[in-house]
């Protein structure tokens, strides 16, 4: 397969359009508070150039560069908390599951993400930012 030559600007609006379309919502609907957001909603800096997990004090990223695949989560059950006996799937709003990402140097790399739609946002997203690895050639000015 042919690769398509794009910019980096080109891409960051594919993506940006494929995540709107995804949340179904227009980019002034978002505010930079949400648990998956527009970029440049956010104020750390250099946030176009990574995955940014942000938890509690610890902030951990893998740069798009870096970035192969991800593996999804590693389980369809969501984690149990010490209150709760229920088993709930990962397509129900409100829990955490582990999702895999995978790095070109093959390390594999487990982020706990939110379960239902926040999630699925997370699995289209990185789903998405393999199409461009695997499709398009970045060309820089």
């Amino acid at each position: 397969m042919d690769r398509i030559i794009r910019t980096p600007n080109q891409i960051k609006e594919k993506t940006e359009g494929w995540f709107l379309r995804h949340e179904q919502k227009g980019e002034d609907q978002f505010s930079g508070d949400e648990v998956f957001t527009l970029f440049y909603k956010l104020s750390p800096a250099n946030t176009t150039e990574r995955f940014i997990n942000i938890s509690g004090a610890k902030i951990e990223a893998i740069s798009y560069a870096d970035f192969n695949c991800h593996l999804g989560f590693v389980s369809i059950r969501q984690k149990q908390n010490a209150a709760s006996t229920a088993v709930k799937g990962i397509k129900t709003e409100g829990g955490f599951q582990e999702f895999g990402i995978k790095s070109k140097s093959g390390i594999t790399t487990y982020w706990t993400v939110p379960t239902g739609k926040p999630g699925f946002s997370f699995w289209n997203v990185t789903n998405k930012c393999e199409i461009i690895g695997r499709r398009f050639l970045v060309k820089f000015d």
